[in-house]
This record gives C-alpha cells, sequence and structure tokens, in this order.
C-alpha cells in the first residue's frame, strides 16, 4: 500500500478564507421539537458537532451550518463547497467539518480546503460516505462502480486501498462505519451479483460474501453501528422488483451471529442510526420508523410526499429527518 504525502504548498493554495454571511433569518425556537425547518431545501446529511450545531448538506445548494445564533448558507459563491450533492458529512474531535460530495471538503471553522484528483491521490471525486476513527483519521470511499476504493487520511498522508492493492473484495464503498475498538466496517458491492460486510482490523482484512446469512445476493448499503458493536447493514436484494426487499430491511450482525429484522411491507430504508438508548431509527421513502429491539414503530404520510433521504440524532437525542422539503424534528421523549 502506497502512502504519499501532499504538497504542503498546494494545501496553502487550496485553503479558502470564507466570511460567514448570514444569509437566512435563524429562528431562536428552532431546535424545538415538532416542526418543520429550513423548508426550501432538499436535504441529503445531517451532522452534529460538540455544540449541537447542525451542519446539512443538500442536493445543490451546499452546506448549511444551523445554530441557535446563525444560519450560513455556504456554496460555491462564497467557499470551496461545491452546489452538488453532499452525500456525507462526517465531524472529528476538535469539530473540523468533513464533506463528502464532489471531492472531500474540509471546514476547520476559518477556512475551506477541498481535496480533488487533481491535487491527491486520491481515486475518484465521488465521496460517498466518511467515518472518524478515535485518532481522528479520516476514512472516505473515494469510488466509481468499478474504479476506486476506500482513502485512510492521517491530517497528512492518504493512505488508499483498492481490490488492486489490498483485500477489499470490490471498487464501490457506499456504507463506512467505525466501532468502539477502531474496527472499520464496510459495505462494498460490485454493482452485480457480488456485496460484501467487511472489516479491517489490525491491518488484517476479514470479508462476510454472504455464506453466513445463507440468503440470495443481496447489496449492501449503508451501515450503522450501536454502543454495544452491533454492525446494522441496510441492503437491497438484486432480483426483487427494483426498490423492494427481500422479506426485511436488514440485518443485525455481531459475533458472526445475525439476526434478520422483518416487515411485512416493501418498505426501503435509505438511511439508519441509533439513538442514546441503541433504539433503530431508519428513513424511508414516505416516513420513519424505529426498532425497539423488540417490534416496529412505523409512520408514513402526506407530509413527506417530497422524499425522506436521511435521518440523524441530534445531541439531545431528538431525531432529525432530512427530507425534499427541509427537516423534521421529532421529540424522541414520546
Amino acid at each position: 500500500m502506497k502512502i504519499i504525502g501532499l504538497d504542503a504548498v498546494l494545501i496553502a493554495f487550496l485553503c479558502f478564507s470564507s466570511c460567514e454571511t448570514e444569509e437566512l433569518v435563524p429562528d431562536p425556537t428552532k431546535f424545538y421539537a415538532d416542526q418543520t425547518i429550513l423548508g426550501e431545501y432538499a436535504i441529503q446529511s445531517i451532522a452534529f458537532d460538540s455544540k449541537g450545531t447542525a451542519w446539512i448538506g443538500t442536493f445543490n445548494n451546499g452546506l448549511i451550518k444551523y445554530s441557535l445564533t446563525e444560519t450560513v448558507n455556504f456554496d460555491s459563491s462564497n467557499s470551496l463547497v461545491q452546489n452538488d450533492m453532499i452525500w456525507d458529512i462526517a465531524i472529528d474531535s476538535k469539530d473540523n467539518i468533513w464533506i463528502g460530495g464532489n471531492g472531500l471538503t474540509k471546514y476547520d471553522g476559518t477556512k475551506f480546503t477541498r481535496f480533488t484528483t487533481e491535487n491527491s491521490i486520491i481515486p475518484e471525486d465521488v465521496i460517498w460516505a466518511i467515518a472518524i476513527d478515535s485518532e481522528d483519521n479520516v476514512w472516505f470511499s473515494s469510488c466509481r462502480s468499478r474504479s476506486g476504493g476506500i482513502v485512510k487520511y492521517n491530517g497528512l498522508d492518504f493512505e488508499v486501498f483498492t481490490p488492486d492493492n489490498s483485500e477489499l473484495p470490490a471498487n464501490s464503498v457506499e456504507g463506512i462505519a467505525i466501532d468502539s475498538y477502531d474496527n472499520v466496517w464496510l459495505t462494498s458491492f460490485d454493482n452485480t451479483t457480488e456485496s460484501s460486510l467487511v472489516r479491517f482490523a489490525n491491518n488484517q482484512w476479514t470479508v462476510y460474501d454472504g455464506s453466513e446469512y445463507d440468503d440470495p445476493p443481496f447489496i449492501f448499503r449503508k451501515i450503522e453501528i450501536d454502543s454495544n458493536n452491533r454492525i446494522f447493514a441496510l441492503h437491497h436484494d438484486m432480483f426483487a422488483t427494483p426498490n423492494h426487499f427481500f422479506g426485511y430491511q436488514g440485518i443485525f450482525f455481531q459475533e458472526n451471529e445475525v439476526e434478520r429484522i422483518s416487515l411485512d411491507s416493501t418498505i426501503v430504508f435509505r438511511s439508519a442510526t441509533f439513538d442514546n438508548n441503541n433504539r433503530l431509527w431508519a428513513a424511508h421513502y414516505t416516513g420513519y420508523a424505529m426498532y425497539n429491539n423488540e417490534s416496529w414503530y412505523i409512520t408514513s404520510d402526506d407530509s413527506y410526499k417530497n422524499g425522506v433521504f436521511t435521518i440523524a440524532i441530534a445531541n439531545d437525542n431528538n431525531i432529525w429527518i432530512g427530507t425534499g422539503s427541509g427537516i423534521k424534528i421529532i421529540n424522541n421523549k414520546n
């Protein structure tokens, strides 16, 4: 595996100091539950920093910083954030914001730095997923269906893993999550008949290729991990009707034991997360669902007619649901 440092002069050239112009009027009560905010935006990703500020990725309007005192929209007019889809956002222990979209962009609260195939060794500019380990190493997917893989960035150097230089089974990686032992978990697929859960730990690769599940082939997508290190993987059955699942919406995977969670419906989960009580929350096309480890609570109504794309847990444990027309804040206490 080849490690190459990024030229410091090039980094300095790309760093862009932004002026945080308040383009939107903040609502002093906006963190109250049971309301919709930012209704004019289509939301793809949400993350929260240590102060509780929400960082929101849109479909084509850049990045939104959303706090109790200000709402700022960063896009190509005032930053290095592109106006393309922001697929994922992750925040490290120093509250640096890492943005996955057209290239990998870092915001340290003062300046933006953007890494692309033109100024770094990352293999592709499509950044689907980002996760950060306990040492603030940034792991991100940099891939297309037949090229690229995953990248580790330690703040100085990039290390690229592909099927050509590692045991990563396929180029495409859509989901990345890191457990409490700093094991890196991936969902890897090649868009044909091969899909795997992959663990990278202590420089060793372990590939779970489906033989553990005794099921037809399907493609794993997003992946989440709860505080007990249970792996939850969303998947899509390749032989079912498009956008329908094969009998269940995902699996829990822990120490080679598999627990299927079934629903008598064709609900398609797009995103999932765990709250502070290890309850699973999942976004589907027309609403959201909650699994309390025994049973499901499912909601779907016309207010989600523009689609649901992501779901996140705020610092106060309330649920933020990113839709095609803003964010719905749900009171988790109820």
